[in-house]
């Protein structure tokens, strides 16, 4: 998505800043250990501008836990029936013994071309897991053109 700001109002000579930024925010299917509810958290928040590099610390959640699935969602609810999936992937063969709340590593990496490279890194452990999705949302060039005429025709604030 693109945030469009006009500069310089009731000017001849108006100038635009175009900033690329997340529409929605980009987030994690996890359980909450309380009380076994599947929850979304937020990684990047909308309106982050690219590019964003955000670690977070999860858990496994049982002991001996042998894989660890990732869920990568859109969207600001905490309710993951209410997120957009964006896609899934898994550590698999985690050493047998691992106790409940073991440390986790997601890091969310998410580049201006609208590329989301997520990885999971189980702490000590050799066994990580990385995917990348690419999410082309942005607007082309003949839409910021005309976009860019709307706002130079019009004093009025842009409003949508």
């Amino acid at each position: 998505e693109l945030a469009i700001q006009k500069r310089g109002l009731g000017t001849a000579h108006n100038q635009f800043s175009v900033t690329n930024v997340n529409s929605h925010s980009l987030g994690i299917i996890g359980i909450r250990p309380e009380t076994g509810q599947r929850v979304s958290k937020v990684v990047i928040p909308k309106n982050s501008p690219p590019p964003a590099n955000v670690k977070m610390k999860f858990t496994t959640h049982r002991p001996n836990q042998q894989s660890v699935l990732v869920t990568v969602v859109e969207g600001e609810s905490e309710d993951p029936e209410a997120c957009t999936p964006v896609g899934q992937f898994m550590v698999q063969e985690l050493p047998r013994g691992l106790p409940a709340k073991w440390p986790i590593q997601i890091v969310y990496q998410y580049s201006e071309n609208g590329c989301l490279k997520v990885s999971a890194k189980v702490a000590g452990q050799e066994k990580a897991a990385t995917t990348e999705f690419v999410r082309d949302n942005s607007l082309s060039d003949d839409d910021l053109m005309v976009w860019g005429q709307r706002l130079q025709t019009n004093n009025d604030p842009l409003s949508l």
